[in-house]
């Protein structure tokens, strides 16, 4: 059994905890899902207002 590399596995893990794609293939590159797009401005918003 051959080990993917921390960076290809992640996405994986992610989309197993939040049950949702974060990544969306567009012609030969990745965009942020509109899930991801929120999640983003949550979690600086949430960092931001912390002490």
């Amino acid at each position: 059994m051959r080990r993917r590399p921390a960076t290809s596995a992640a996405p994986t893990r992610l989309r197993r905890r939040f049950g949702e794609d974060l990544l969306a293939r567009v012609d030969r590159a990745y965009e942020l899902t509109s899930f991801a797009a929120t999640l983003l401005v949550r979690l600086w918003t949430w960092s931001m207002s912390r002490p």
